[in-house]
């Protein structure tokens, strides 16, 4: 399972398997001076527009390949 979230999110399956909710922690930092925590934000904004780019190419590829079905009866 891990080696097709892996792929479908382009990234190395050791990252989902080295996860840890700590890294998360900086979400939690209330520091209005931590640049770390806001350049790390910043790039799970980013992260997550990239996933729901994919996700909505990939739903795209769904549709037509059920419409494709469809027609064809099978």
């Amino acid at each position: 399972m891990h080696e097709e979230i892996a792929a479908a999110l382009k990234i190395d399956t050791s990252t989902i398997e080295n996860f840890k909710l700590e890294q998360l922690s900086i979400i939690n930092d209330k520091n209005e001076n931590n640049d770390y925590g806001k350049l790390e934000l910043l790039k799970l904004k980013d992260e997550i527009k990239e996933l729901k780019a994919t996700v909505k190419e990939q739903w795209k590829i769904i549709q037509h390949l059920t419409k494709g079905k469809k027609k064809t009866g099978k």
